[in-house]
């Protein structure tokens, strides 16, 4: 779908924790590369142009979990969101029915399209072609097969998820030997409890709140 994961996902967002920031930038010298607070003042501008709040925080006493999390002294809070107006359909994850979900096919693509920008479906990237370090082109197959060249104006942004990203590196003949080899991915864990009123997963956004207390583990 045009808008990548944004589509199918949670409508979840979190900035990058500075405890995590700081190991990376211990890790790869990134402070030197991308400054923290050039980063704030980025998130800044997108959080305001996707809406990004917390929409459940009005409702989030009434929450059975509320309570229980109370009891159990568990720090939580509403998630923030890039929603406007949301219905509580609970079907992000199907791709969000009454548009309110602001994934890239309804903010950033959008404008991209009005600024003069083309976009180019059901084309697969192939490699891309580099001279100096420097990246050119991008070679593409068509629908039919056959083989098209895309010429950089002034950069090209490799976004192919986690595990296509370097397949498309790797093809492109950089032979960075870091390359695919920091995958992380977050796992889920279910719990199931028999609570004492009705609780209808279908209503309400199907992630509202997030639990705290293990931050730093």
């Amino acid at each position: 779908s045009v808008g990548g994961t944004t589509v199918m996902n949670g409508a979840v967002v979190h900035r990058l924790p500075k405890a995590v920031y700081d190991r990376w930038a211990t890790d790869a010298d990134l402070a030197k590369a991308i400054p923290f607070a050039s980063l704030e003042t980025h998130w800044d501008i997108i959080e305001k142009d996707l809406q990004v709040k917390a929409p459940l925080e009005p409702l989030l006493e009434s929450l059975p979990i509320h309570s229980l999390l109370n009891q159990l002294g568990w720090a939580h809070h509403a998630m923030k969101r890039n929603v406007l107006e949301c219905k509580g359909s609970g079907r992000c994850l199907q791709g969000c029915p009454t548009g309110a979900k602001l994934s890239l096919e309804n903010s950033y693509i959008p404008k991209f399209l009005d600024d003069g920008g083309r976009l180019v479906v059901r084309h697969r990237a192939e490699r891309v072609i580099f001279r100096n370090y420097t990246a050119l082109e991008v070679v593409a197959l068509s629908p039919e097969k056959e083989t098209v060249r895309f010429s950089a104006r002034k950069a090209i942004v490799i976004a192919a998820g986690a595990v296509q990203s370097p397949v498309l590196l790797w093809k492109s003949g950089i032979e960075n030997p870091e390359i695919g080899k920091h995958f992380q991915c977050h796992l889920s864990v279910v719990s199931v409890a028999l609570l004492p009123r009705p609780v209808r997963e279908i209503e309400g956004p199907p992630q509202g709140i997030e639990v705290t207390r293990f931050e730093s583990e």
